[in-house]
């Protein structure tokens, strides 16, 4: 690494730092609780995406109701 990388990556870190300390703790738990509810979504929109696509192609086999 050369002197110039490294300058780079540390004014990086510095504005990283500057970033974290910008937020409040209830910012955070706010952030925290958004991010919870975006990532349950996506995991709920791509459980909804397969079930589709398993009954459209019939991939797994059910048992037939007598």
């Amino acid at each position: 690494m050369n002197m110039d990388n490294i300058t780079k990556t540390c004014i990086g870190l510095q504005c990283g730092a500057g970033i974290l300390n910008q937020l409040t703790p209830d910012q955070w738990t706010a952030l925290g609780v958004i991010g919870t509810l975006c990532f349950s979504g996506a995991t709920f929109i791509a459980s909804v995406a397969f079930k589709i696509w398993d009954r459209k192609h019939n991939f797994i086999r059910r048992e037939e109701e007598d």
